[in-house]
């Protein structure tokens, strides 16, 4: 059985404020998230089918101020079948399964624009599922999991992971291996305990519908998340460094979104930053956040460098920890500029 490998909620009093303990002992508390007893199943194994999802909100959208408002309650359970691992060999659904837990959240619990955690959630799904930021707590050093299957392998923590995937197709065969995919992200865009997406969410919602993506979730700022698409088969093309622009958004009745609402929000992205690289400024017509001025608002940025090869020869640095990309549309983004890196795998 792969184990559940990236971090484990805190069992806490009811109203509590809630904590996400990472595998390496660390306690990182999550803005505007408390304890909760309110939900069923509020414990135990969530279902692989996605049937133990709940989750119940009353969170609507503000017209002057551009953002929901709001608390959602949810057991964190994933809402579809999750696991499903296309790159095995053979394709399979992952052993691993992820418990319920139950929290309520409330929108906004931050203001942009300001850096987004490192680790754990930067926004929710409609349905309570946690969204994360791009960057991984790493792989195959300390308690992590070696990433290869014959045992070997690394990627530092503060790589995301796309970039980390297509590192270690590289780095296994060099010993003849390959990476454990399983570990990696699910064909929904989502992986461990508790579950949470690094990327699109693809299974929320319906990719052959034409028109601009529907609402799939909010970020800790109450600003929305919507789909891939601007007008479906077009992607956005505007988007700042915390993944955001203003536009158009579809009318939701469920959120109070009303015709011909334009506002800033983000969009999830098959290139980085994938989810939210920062919290962008909400409103009606925000500054647009630059890499620069992404890189400004983390501390982590500009501080530790690591090399990725992807081929023989091919070799960039990356930035770890810093969710601050160069906006190309190619999978894998550019967090640095920075040529001679100092490779450090340290957790």
């Amino acid at each position: 059985m792969v184990r559940a490998f990236c971090f484990l909620a805190l069992a806490l009093a009811v109203d509590a404020e809630y904590e996400i303990t990472l595998m390496d002992g660390q306690n990182i508390s999550v803005p505007g998230v408390k304890a909760s007893a309110s939900c069923s199943p509020s414990s135990g194994s969530c279902n692989i089918q996605g049937t133990s999802n709940y989750h119940t909100s009353n969170i609507n959208y503000n017209t002057n101020t551009g953002v929901f408002s709001g608390t959602m309650t949810t057991n964190q359970c994933s809402n579809n079948h999750y696991g499903y691992c296309a790159l095995c060999d053979p394709p399979a659904y992952a052993t691993h399964t992820h418990t319920a837990s139950c929290i309520t959240v409330t929108f906004p619990s931050k203001s942009g624009p300001t850096a987004a955690p490192l680790r754990g959630p930067v926004g929710y799904t409609v349905t309570g599922v946690n969204i994360y930021g791009p960057e991984e707590a790493g792989f195959g050093t300390g308690r992590f999991p070696k990433p290869c299957k014959d045992g070997s392998g690394t990627c530092p923590a503060g790589m995301d992971v796309p970039t980390c995937e297509t590192k270690l197709d590289f780095d296994c065969a060099q010993s003849g291996s390959t990476p454990v995919h399983e570990l990696m992200l699910d064909t929904c865009g989502g992986h461990a305990m508790p579950y949470h997406y690094h990327n699109d969410n693809a299974c929320d919602y319906d990719h052959t519908a034409s028109g601009h993506s529907p609402l799939v979730g909010f970020g800790l700022d109450g600003v929305g998340i919507y789909g891939l698409y601007e007008n479906n088969p077009s992607k956005p093309s505007s988007l700042d460094a915390c993944n955001g622009h203003v536009g158009s958004v579809p009318s939701d009745g469920t959120f109070g979104v009303p015709s011909g609402t334009s506002m800033y929000h983000y969009h999830v992205t098959s290139s980085a930053p994938y989810t939210l690289g920062c919290f962008g400024e909400s409103g009606k017509s925000p500054a647009t956040i630059s890499q620069d001025k992404c890189k400004s608002l983390y501390s982590t940025c500009n501080t530790g460098y690591s090399e990725v090869e992807l081929t023989t020869g091919e070799k960039y640095c990356y930035d770890t920890d810093c969710p601050c990309f160069d906006g190309r549309t190619s999978r894998l983004g550019r967090n640095t500029d920075v040529t001679s890196c100092v490779t450090s795998f340290s957790v």
